[in-house]
């Protein structure tokens, strides 16, 4: 499949049974962020004789799912998924055209975090016996490695026929932008970092890597912002927990002028707490932990978490 995402329309991926490819399906990762869109450039579109000449999709099927793999389940060819699904059968059409068709995923965010935490749920369920044998190969001194990648199925269901050949092309797919969606509850968050080249602030999961939680770029603050002001954010504490974190802004303002505040972020869910509930004049000198409680330290006293994290995530 690699003429599929190798960014040129001079080569396609053509499917090889007898008849015209109804039926026919291809499937392929889509990375640990869902995607915003899938970009199809039907046909073979190296030119037009060969986009007449050859078999169109004129409608297909789309399928999401959650693709799990336990560490050591490899080979020198491939590595092991073990895949549930997740959305089945979003039915997509194409106009009888060359150039690009645009495909947007819905905005199915609390449907998918669900879905995921029940899938993740299941498989760890499922599939406790070989994950705790491949423990024991370590001698336990370690838990075993899950990778998570969301995976597409495309499967045609109807065609244009080609006026010279029956063979159904593809000439590229190309996945654009992420939904930023909510981790699942039954995904343990493992660390939360700063990348020193982006200013992005990320966390990692216990099967998914480097994960955005905030995007400077993204900010209503960032966007607004004077064209003569600067403006970045810096990381300042993680709760142990590490299901909170305290960002501050700063702000370069003119004249040499500076300003900072705190805010507090839901790692989990990527948002920052209302403003309302703590303005810009709360300052925030990190967490502590005091009877298994996560509390945020404040000069108006100390702030209990779970309470907030509940009406956040679940809301």
């Amino acid at each position: 499949m690699h003429n599929l995402f190798d960014g040129d329309s001079a080569t396609a991926w053509v499917e090889g049974v007898d008849g015209p490819g109804r039926g026919e399906w291809i499937i392929f990762s889509a990375g640990q962020e869902l995607p915003a869109a899938i970009m199809i450039r039907n046909g073979y579109q190296k030119s037009t004789s060969l986009f007449e000449g050859n078999a169109r999709i004129k409608s297909a099927s789309l399928s999401l799912y959650a693709g799990f793999h336990i560490e050591g389940e490899s080979t020198e060819a491939f590595n092991r998924f073990y895949f549930k699904n997740l959305l089945h059968g979003d039915v997509i059409s194409f106009g009888d055209k060359s150039g690009d068709d645009l495909f947007y995923f819905e905005p199915f965010c609390d449907d998918n975090t669900r879905r995921l935490g029940e899938a993740l749920q299941e498989f760890k369920e499922t599939f406790k016996k070989e994950i705790d044998t491949r423990k024991e190969l370590t001698s336990g001194t370690r838990d075993v490695k899950i990778d998570f990648n969301y995976f597409i199925k495309l499967e045609v269901i109807d065609v244009y026929p080609g006026s010279q050949y029956e063979d159904l092309c593809l000439s590229e797919i190309d996945l654009r932008g992420v939904h930023h969606c909510r981790v699942p509850a039954a995904e343990t968050v493992t660390g939360v970092y700063q990348d020193e080249a982006s200013g992005k602030i990320r966390f990692s999961t216990g099967i998914r890597d480097s994960l955005i939680m905030l995007d400077m770029k993204m900010l209503p603050e960032y966007k607004n912002l004077p064209v003569d002001q600067q403006m970045s954010v810096v990381l300042m504490d993680v709760s142990d927990d590490t299901e909170w974190a305290q960002v501050n802004y700063q702000f370069a303002l003119s004249e040499g002028r500076t300003e900072e505040y705190s805010t507090l972020w839901h790692v989990k869910s990527r948002s920052r707490i209302n403003s309302r509930l703590l303005d810009k004049g709360t300052l925030m000198y990190g967490f502590t932990i005091t009877n298994g409680r996560v509390l945020l330290e404040t000069n108006e006293g100390s702030l209990i978490l779970s309470p907030l994290g509940e009406l956040i995530y679940y809301k």
